[in-house]
């Protein structure tokens, strides 16, 4: 069959078995002569000389070899060195063709450790801690992958509250792994954005997720301090003595740590709807219910995956309104003379703008009906009980606080990096909740309702539809 020399093969030093098959015809064979040539610092290895003499080696060295009846030889390799073994099979003194192999011998690649805390950024602060009912959300990528394994985990491995993470990555030298290269950590808890990854103690907006590695170099770097930091996933919202109830997903996380809108709020309360003195928290509703951590409400009053029933539209009530209300057709907001009554816009293709409240100071229970859009440009608190139903409700941009009953099919709270906006007494969009409000402190929300019932029960008659049941008697 002639000589066959196989590949270069890498193993960690120490002693280690090497290791031949049995031929084919095992009673041809009934010894092994093994030689061990270092080629690092030309020294000849091996033993028992006198059984089976000399061979000629690959350098033109006769190398001294040992013989063995046994499949197997055990050897001390050193590190940084570099072996030639051959394998003869024979009987006696008579060898056979040999079977050969390279090996080099280095040391095993360092296992490399990142870790830290974790936080939340709030735009002006961090916090330690995030909350989360997220597990094993942080991941390592190689960016070569062959022979690289990892494991996170994060502490503490019980609760909602997480502080710490943990990473290891492992570099297997004999499996071929890249000992010179990025490694790119993705963190995405639900309940938050993309975190990212900064020097420890350090406290900014943004962040990098890659960190090169070098672990075949002299005195490698193999421990990385680095704090992740988490935004919560957007502009959130908070209402207060109001129920929720929405024919989508509700997806509103909370921040762990929260301060007030305005005196209104309560930033002990970390909930969805906020109760105020002697009134509770009414009911949370939507197809799904995502708050982060947090409660909807301390009476933890919350309904998923429900159907509702046929209510009242803005298109239904312009309906209901043109057939069996009293209204008067405007044109111009100046045309709202008097209170106790309902005003009904007459071009839909007009938006209805608002700058000031000039129109309904002083005409208590006035409501405003179009089917276009109304728009409101200024802060808009009249001091009288004021309704506005339309298509498409609009609030400006330097719009920060709005007192009335405001429903559409759609709402937009409009687009605003610096100023929150408050409700007072009621909102309602029946298809969209366009917001993009945000604040420049997140621990705020973007958005604050407060439910004003005395608002909502003056204007009720002229919002809701009367049903009648009699009997006639004889």
């Amino acid at each position: 069959m002639g000589n066959k020399r196989e590949c270069l093969r890498d193993i960690p030093p120490g002693t280690q078995n090497i290791t031949w098959s049995s031929p084919t015809q095992p009673n041809l064979v009934t010894q092994y002569a093994v030689r061990i040539e270092d080629q690092t610092d030309g020294t000849q290895q091996g033993g028992a000389a006198s059984v089976c003499g000399k061979t000629q080696g690959r350098d033109g060295q006769g190398d001294e070899c040992f013989t063995t009846s046994r499949t197997f030889w055990s050897y001390t390799f050193e590190v940084g060195h570099t072996y030639l073994v051959w394998v003869h099979g024979g009987s006696c003194n008579t060898y056979g063709d040999s079977r050969s192999v390279t090996i080099r011998v280095i040391a095993p690649y360092p296992s490399v450790t990142i870790q830290g805390a974790l936080k939340e950024y709030n735009t002006t602060s961090c916090s330690a801690g995030i909350e989360t009912a997220t597990p094993n959300f942080i991941t390592v990528t190689p960016q070569n992958r062959t022979g690289v394994t990892s494991s996170c985990t994060i502490s503490p491995s019980t609760g909602t509250t997480k502080t710490s993470y943990s990473c290891t990555v492992n570099f297997d030298a004999y499996a071929g792994a890249d000992c010179s290269q990025n490694l790119t950590l993705a963190a995405r808890p639900v309940e938050y954005q993309q975190g990212y990854l900064v020097d420890q103690g350090v406290c900014q907006a943004t962040g990098n997720n890659t960190i090169a590695v070098d672990v075949c170099g002299a005195n490698p770097t193999i421990l990385f301090n680095k704090d992740f930091l988490f935004q919560v996933s957007g502009p959130w919202v908070k209402l207060k003595n109001s129920s929720f109830s929405a024919v989508s997903a509700l997806s509103n996380p909370i921040p762990a740590l929260i301060t007030a809108f305005d005196q209104d709020d309560d930033a002990a309360q970390r909930v969805f709807i906020v109760g105020g003195s002697g009134s509770d928290p009414g009911v949370v509703a939507a197809t799904s219910i995502n708050t982060g951590t947090a409660k909807v409400s301390q009476n933890e009053w919350a309904r998923g995956s429900y159907e509702t029933a046929s209510n009242l539209s803005p298109k239904s009530y312009r309906e209901y309104l043109k057939t069996r209300k009293d209204y008067q057709t405007i044109s111009n907001l100046s045309a709202i003379t008097e209170g106790g009554k309902t005003y009904f816009w007459q071009n839909k293709d007009d938006p209805v703008v608002i700058s000031d409240t000039s129109a309904f100071d002083g005409k208590d229970n006035v409501v405003l009906v179009t089917a276009g859009e109304i728009q409101i440009n200024a802060d808009f608190k009249p001091t009288s009980a004021v309704a506005l139903v339309a298509t498409t409700i609009t609030f400006a941009d330097t719009v920060k606080e709005a007192r009335g009953v405001f429903v559409a099919d759609t709402i937009d709270t409009g687009t605003n990096t610096a100023n929150g906006l408050k409700i007072t007494g009621n909102l309602n969009a029946k298809s969209a909740f366009q917001n993009k409000r945000e604040v420049t402190d997140n621990s705020k929300p973007a958005v604050f309702i407060v439910f004003d019932p005395e608002l909502f029960i003056k204007l009720l008659p002229s919002l809701s539809t009367a049903k009648y049941e009699y009997q006639q008697k004889q």
